[in-house]
Formats: C-alpha cells, sequence, structure tokens
C-alpha cells in the first residue's frame, strides 16, 4: 500500500469570508457618530483630549507595553472585548468561565499599563462593579501579532469569534441576516502551497482596508440612509486531510 504523495508541501487552509448584512436603519435611528463602541462624540472629544496630554510612547515602547498586555490569555481576551464594548471585571469573567477575582486582577494590570480605562461604577448587591473600555488600537500589526505567543493569539481569536457570532445570533434573531438577497456568505477549503497562502492572506488584508475605506466615505456621506454590516474575514490553517491509501 502506497500513500498518495504530492510534489511539494501544501497548506489545508480553510478561508471563510461571513459577510453577513445586518439590520437596515434610517439615519434619523443611527446614535451620533462614536470614536469607540459606546462613546458619544462629547466623550470621545473628551477621550482625545486626555491622550494628547498623555506623554508620547515610541514605537517600540508602544510595543512593549502592547505585547505584556495581551502576553496573558485572559488579557488578551479582556483587552478584545473592551475594544467593542464597555465592560465590568464580573461580565468578562462569566464570558471566560473565570472567577472575578482572578479577571479583576488582569484588568487591573491592563488599566495600570493604560491599555483601558474607567467609564463608570455602579452598586451592584452592595457591591461596586467598575466598568472600562478599551485606549488601545483596535487593530494589531503583523509584527506584533507575531511576537504574541500562541496561547494570547488564542485569546485575541477567541474573543473576537465570540463577537462574530454574537453579531451572527443578534442577526438571525432580528431576521435580518437573509433579508437582502445580496448579502454574501461563503466558506471554501482550499489545498494551498506557501506562495498560495501568502497570496490568500494578502488577498484577505486588501479586503479589510478596501471594507475600513468604504465605512470612512460613507460616514462622510451624512444625511444618507444607512446599513449597520457586519463583516467578518478569517483564513487559517486546517488539519490535514487522512491520506488515502491504495490497496
Amino acid at each position: 500500500m502506497t500513500p498518495r504523495r504530492r510534489a511539494t508541501p501544501l497548506v489545508l487552509a480553510s478561508l471563510v469570508a461571513l459577510l453577513a448584512l445586518a439590520a437596515a436603519a434610517p439615519a434619523s435611528a443611527k446614535p451620533a457618530k462614536a470614536e469607540r463602541v459606546g462613546e458619544t462624540m462629547a466623550e470621545g472629544r473628551q477621550r482625545k483630549g486626555r491622550e494628547e496630554r498623555r506623554p508620547s510612547r515610541g514605537r517600540e515602547d508602544a510595543d512593549a507595553v502592547l505585547l505584556k498586555a495581551l502576553s496573558h490569555p485572559v488579557r488578551a481576551r479582556a483587552l478584545t472585548a473592551l475594544n467593542q464594548r464597555v465592560a465590568s471585571p464580573s461580565e468578562l469573567a462569566e464570558e471566560q468561565g473565570e472567577t472575578v477575582g482572578y479577571v479583576a486582577y488582569h484588568v487591573r494590570v491592563l488599566h495600570e499599563l493604560g491599555m483601558i480605562e474607567l467609564v463608570s461604577t455602579r452598586q451592584v448587591r452592595g457591591a461596586t462593579q467598575h466598568f472600562y473600555r478599551s485606549t488601545a488600537q483596535p487593530y494589531l500589526d503583523d509584527e506584533v501579532w507575531g511576537r504574541l505567543s500562541i496561547g494570547s493569539r488564542t485569546g485575541v481569536s477567541v474573543a473576537n469569534i465570540g463577537v462574530l457570532n454574537n453579531a451572527l445570533r443578534e442577526a438571525f434573531e432580528a431576521g435580518t441576516f437573509d433579508a437582502r438577497a445580496d448579502r454574501h456568505l461563503s466558506n471554501v477549503s482550499l489545498d494551498l502551497d506557501e506562495e498560495g497562502w501568502r497570496e490568500a492572506m494578502a488577498l484577505l488584508k486588501s479586503c479589510l482596508e478596501g471594507l475600513m475605506r468604504i465605512g470612512s466615505e460613507s460616514e462622510a456621506r451624512e444625511g444618507e440612509p444607512t446599513v449597520r454590516a457586519t463583516f467578518g474575514l478569517m483564513g487559517f490553517e486546517s488539519p490535514a486531510e487522512p491520506r488515502e491509501s491504495e490497496g
């Protein structure tokens, strides 16, 4: 019995493009534009003022702080979540399946590193809950990402997939996922060599940059009706398929 052989090493890659159009809403129903999730324009101006007064960090120092912040999976997941919304350590602990004290410790580390800021406090059953949001950049460049441990990268990935899953669930529950006939959903697995993998990753990066440009241009056209749209781009290595045997 001779196993099937291939001439060049291949990477089995799953390229998933989930382009889910969510609920259409008139411009009048859209909240004021904000710099971050849950932030009003006034709060955005206040935050920018604080950032301008904050001592600037060099690129290497900023990368070192970001690497330290993301060096633990709990912090990586927490920071990713706080880039999307305001949350308390208690809420983050419930999502991660960890104890509140354990997550609260890592949240304090993020706060001390200047990666998150305290937004508000609230009394809940006699205890004071603290609510935070991220002040860090929402996207990591390839160099910083490559320097993270596998555990930290997994923490960021799990948190981001959780955000996408929530968006999908909300769209299905609201009946908006398939409301538009031109919505897009693709899922394809390909056998790629290393050159093909690099080309595919560059294509996804270019697609993201294009989507961000379209979003900025849409925001600039004030007064036009808007659609709240969610896009998810993924490209990852899948386990190799079992080799077929002859005989």
